[in-house]
């Protein structure tokens, strides 16, 4: 009976953690280029990319 529920556990833990990776892949991108998500960018800064877990502009 242990098997399976930590299996399902196992399943579970990891769909959340990809699904997770591929939305912040974005985000972090944005950070390593040190830009900010925003929804709308100020005028001095130019949008570089997409923040896909904020669903925002990378702003730079």
């Amino acid at each position: 009976m242990k098997a399976p529920v930590l299996l399902f556990i196992l399943f579970f833990f990891l769909l959340i953690v990809t699904r997770a990776n591929c939305a912040m892949k974005d985000t972090y991108i944005c950070f390593i280029k040190k830009g900010k998500c925003r929804h709308e960018c100020h005028d001095f800064e130019k949008p570089i990319g997409f923040c896909t877990k904020l669903n925002a502009n990378c702003c730079l």
